[in-house]
């Protein structure tokens, strides 16, 4: 017992010190952590007081604007920029960035015409009366959100995460100050919450070119081919084939909801949705997406390497996610509605009971959802195909039960959270299988950690409410 609590010891001193070194996996994972911890600090200081500005039904047309710049943007990209760590030679990278950027400017010409001129249709589509406002906005914000896209994954690239930190701050910083004071002026107009986003996400870009420029940025421009560019196409084509379809069902199958609700609940609700979705975001982007570019760059380096290590890495990474998760997500589980009541108001109250439906499955989501780019890397992407099949499936089941069949809001999102948990636990089997890690195990560890995180918290709460505060 003594070693290994010695052993222990040392792995952590050891850690510590890797903070300090230049390009170590442990000071790259620090720089992405503390990059969106500032972000999340700025939400923090900001949302209470945007909640008291903007009205539920603001935060829905923004909730829905996204989501269908979200599901546009998804294939615009065609997901190769998530092969940029791939190609050893630059020669071959200068190809698939050049073919990422050449389909970025075709995509948003593409939704930008379609918008335009077939606007009266897409209003049908969404029961819109008429075209509305930020119709203009999607192709526009596809370019963008296309180009920020490139360079984020190019930064991974050249392992510059340290300069991503200032990047994620002016972003957040200018778009939340261009909310508050819109907001103010505006009376709470949902322009304010699309406009802000986008002058945050403008400022950003400037200075992701800044950090690209002094590394090589003319191998956008350098050597420009069509035919180079359908090579790249072909080398990684199981990216578009196998990596696309699997990440926009699981982006479908998350945003089903806002869809239907607008039309069956409201834009009301979905404002109570899309802000707890928000709230529940934040720890993952404190340590899921933070953790998941590093993560994916030191996978495919051992996987090109030392690729039997690959197993336990992936292991050490989704347990100590998992492990970072119980309390911040056991706490939302029981007491959501009150802290979203106390922080954003009485008006948020509903927001708060659809986050503590949510946070069982926002839990598994934080732990599996860095680790789930390995598949890729193994090349067992048709796995991770299947697996998305099976996530959009029980929750297209799990949405009409409760939308058509019980026509209960509250349930349907209880539902829909269920069917989430379920398909996790079927990619963690997937996942650790190929990687020759005992899955029984893990899934057993998983379940308990999960439930008596949540059944502590919520005994707690039932012990405040009826034996003290009685």
């Amino acid at each position: 017992m003594g070693k290994k609590l010695k052993k222990h010891f040392s792995d952590i001193i050891t850690r510590i010190k890797d903070v300090k070194k230049e390009g170590s996996f442990i000071q790259n994972i620090t720089y992405t952590i503390s990059g969106n911890a500032y972000g999340i600090l700025l939400q923090l200081i900001f949302s209470p007081i945007l909640a008291r500005i903007y009205s539920p039904e603001a935060y829905g047309v923004f909730g829905l604007y996204m989501a269908v710049v979200a599901n546009i943007s998804m294939f615009s990209l065609l997901m190769l920029p998530n092969a940029f760590v791939i190609p050893k030679k630059e020669r071959e990278f200068s190809r698939l960035l050049q073919l990422t950027l050449f389909l970025t400017i075709f995509s948003s010409l593409v939704v930008s015409t379609a918008f335009v001129f077939f606007g009266q249709n897409i209003a049908k589509l969404f029961d819109h009366d008429g075209v509305q406002w930020w119709y203009y906005l999607v192709g526009p914000t596809v370019f963008l959100l296309g180009i920020i896209q490139i360079n984020s994954n190019w930064i991974v690239r050249l392992k510059l995460f340290k300069k991503t930190v200032k990047v994620g701050f002016v972003t957040g910083l200018v778009g939340r100050i261009f909310n508050l004071l819109y907001g103010i002026l505006s009376k709470g107009s949902s322009i304010g919450l699309v406009i802000g986003e986008l002058t945050g996400k403008l400022f950003g870009l400037f200075l992701q070119i800044r950090v690209i420029i002094g590394a090589n940025y003319n191998l956008l421009f350098k050597s420009w081919s069509y035919k180079k560019m359908i090579w790249a196409l072909k080398e990684f084509r199981s990216y578009p084939l196998f990596l696309l379809p699997g990440n926009y069902i699981n982006l479908l199958a998350g945003q089903l909801p806002i869809f239907l609700f607008a039309s069956s609940f409201g834009f009301e609700m979905v404002g109570f949705y899309t802000f707890s979705l928000a709230m529940l975001d934040m720890p993952l982007r404190l340590f899921g997406n933070a953790i998941s570019p590093v993560f994916t760059q030191k996978a495919a380096e051992t996987q090109n390497t030392n690729p039997e290590r690959v197993g336990s890495i992936t292991k050490d990474a989704f347990l100590k996610l998992l492990l970072a998760g119980l309390i911040p997500f056991g706490l939302l589980s029981a007491f959501g509605d009150y802290i979203f009541v106390f922080v954003f108001g009485n008006n948020w109250q509903m927001a708060g009971t659809i986050c503590r439906l949510l946070s069982v499955f926002y839990l598994f989501r934080l732990a599996v959802s860095p680790i789930s780019s390995v598949l890729a890397i193994i090349r067992k992407e048709k796995y991770g195909l299947i697996n998305s099949g099976l996530i959009f499936l029980l929750r297209v089941i799990s949405l009409y039960i409760g939308i058509f069949i019980i026509n209960d809001v509250l349930i349907t999102i209880a539902l829909f959270s269920l069917a989430g948990i379920i398909a996790i636990f079927v990619l963690i089997f997937i996942i650790f299988s190929f990687l020759k890690q005992n899955p029984y195990s893990i899934i057993v560890k998983v379940f308990i950690w999960g439930s008596g995180s949540v059944i502590f918290f919520n005994s707690l709460r039932w012990v405040l409410n009826n034996l003290i505060f009685s």
